[in-house]
């Protein structure tokens, strides 16, 4: 596992994990163990915020995972196993749990309590990091969020360069939009998960991290309205622009020819009344002076 600790976060108001993280069985194989017996094993299909791998466990495995669950989650509901039954490489016997244990997994990933449980077994028998882990909690747990934004945060650095396309997953997108647009109107008494100290640092150095990542993400931030929610900011605290300018560099390095293109429309978008208001303003007259 990455040196990426997952904080302990509050369970609850989850969504189905399966919007980033899915899992199916897609074939089963027949094996034979040290003390020479046959057994079946269950091959999954892990979907890692677009990207695959695959793991491989015998029955016996998802029984210790599911007992381990329901001991470290009390009130816990998940569906039973399958039954042992006599053989467990029978055609039939195999046909039947391929299609129970599939569901049991999907129960577990849809369920705030396993997401959240301190131990990771769910996300260790998947064989999934802990930036899969934090990147979860945040999407599919709502109230994890205040505590997993600034873990999440660690992903725009080097060191992560090969987990950092979590980021320009929809969901991770269209959660750091929210939070830039909280950020520009709402309150610090709102209650929302960006409302905290060094939030808009957290989530500028995200949308940074998204708006390099891929040609993909960026064209969805940029159809958005990023620039104008990120200039939102500083509208409102003109020493955000620091914060601001970390995301704004990478659409201006990016998209260098088509950034005329990608200026009109923001102007014709009200762009200019909020260049018009920054430009009043001591710290930011140079920026808007070389963004024009």
């Amino acid at each position: 596992m990455l040196n990426m600790e997952p904080p302990d976060g509050e369970s609850g108001g989850g969504s189905v994990a399966s919007s980033c993280v899915s899992v199916r069985i897609v074939r089963t194989e027949e094996q034979t163990s040290l003390m020479m017996q046959r057994f079946t094993a269950y091959v999954i299909e892990v979907n890692d915020f677009g990207r695959c791998s695959e793991a491989s466990h015998r029955y016996g495995d998802f029984e210790t995972l599911h007992k381990a669950l329901l001991t470290e989650c009390p009130g816990l509901h998940l569906p039973p196993m399958p039954p042992k039954g006599v053989d467990g490489t029978d055609v039939a016997v195999v046909a039947t749990r391929k299609v129970e244990l599939e569901k049991l997994m999907r129960a577990m990933l849809g369920s705030p309590e396993v997401l959240m449980e301190k131990q990771l077994h769910l996300w260790k028998f998947l064989n999934l990091s802990n930036p899969t882990v934090i990147a979860s909690r945040f999407v599919c747990v709502p109230r994890s969020r205040g505590n997993t934004l600034r873990t999440l945060a660690k992903l725009v650095e080097p060191k992560y360069k090969d987990d950092v396309y979590r980021l320009g997953h929809p969901a991770v997108l269209d959660l750091l939009m929210e939070g830039l647009r909280e950020l520009r109107g709402g309150g610090m008494d709102s209650g929302h998960w960006s409302q905290q100290s060094e939030s808009r640092v957290a989530i500028c150095k995200l949308l940074s991290g998204a708006l390099g990542g891929s040609d993909e993400a960026r064209a969805r931030l940029i159809q958005a309205d990023v620039i104008a929610q990120l200039l939102g900011l500083v509208e409102r605290d003109e020493f955000a622009l620091d914060d601001a300018r970390i995301a704004l560099n990478v659409i201006v390095a990016r998209e260098a020819e088509k950034l005329d293109t990608i200026l009109a429309g923001f102007l014709r978008r009200g762009g200019l009344s909020q260049l018009a208001v920054l430009a009043t303003r001591a710290k930011c007259q140079e920026f808007v002076a070389k963004l024009l």
